[in-house]
Formats: C-alpha cells, sequence, structure tokens
C-alpha cells in the first residue's frame, strides 16, 4: 500500500505538532540571568534609619553600574521620600 504526500505531510506536521507542544512540558522553566548579572545588597543602620545600597554590575568589561538606594524608618520600614543623600564613591584594589 502506497501513502500519498499529503498523508505524509499530515503525519509529519502531527509528529512535529505533538512533539514541540509535549517537550514544553518536559523542560522545566528556569529564570534568565543575562550577562551572568549579579546584585549586590549592603544594609547600613545609620541612628533610626535603614539604608540599603543595592548595586547591579553588568559584566560586560565596559559596562554600567547601576546603584539603588532605599532609605526607610527602622521603626515601621516607612520609606523616607526627603531624604539628602551624598554619595562618595571610592575605588578599592
Amino acid at each position: 500500500m502506497m501513502c500519498s504526500n499529503n498523508q505524509i505531510l499530515k503525519t509529519i506536521i502531527i509528529a512535529m505538532l505533538v512533539l514541540s507542544l509535549g517537550f514544553t512540558y518536559l523542560i522545566p522553566s528556569s529564570k534568565a540571568h543575562a550577562q551572568n548579572v549579579d546584585v549586590d545588597d549592603l544594609t547600613v543602620q545609620a541612628g533610626s534609619y535603614k539604608i540599603i545600597v543595592r548595586s547591579d554590575a553588568s559584566q560586560i568589561s565596559l559596562g554600567t553600574v547601576t546603584y539603588r538606594i532605599n532609605i526607610t524608618e527602622s521603626s515601621d520600614a516607612a520609606p523616607v521620600t526627603d531624604a539628602r543623600v551624598i554619595i562618595n564613591l571610592r575605588n578599592h584594589e
């Protein structure tokens, strides 16, 4: 018995659909980290305030570093929105 080209094509398409949809359930999902970026947090207690400095450095040699500074009240973790922040950066090598 000979199969027509249409039947072979339909069989191939169905097999591809089954395989492509089936693999999405077999492969576990995971977070993607671009350029192996690490995020470092530094927490400091300054009087009645808690200061969190987060540095997000790119692993690209000419990349940038993004700093985020959060200042909260230590007693109730309320954000301090009117803080004056002075940043002094030093290179430690």
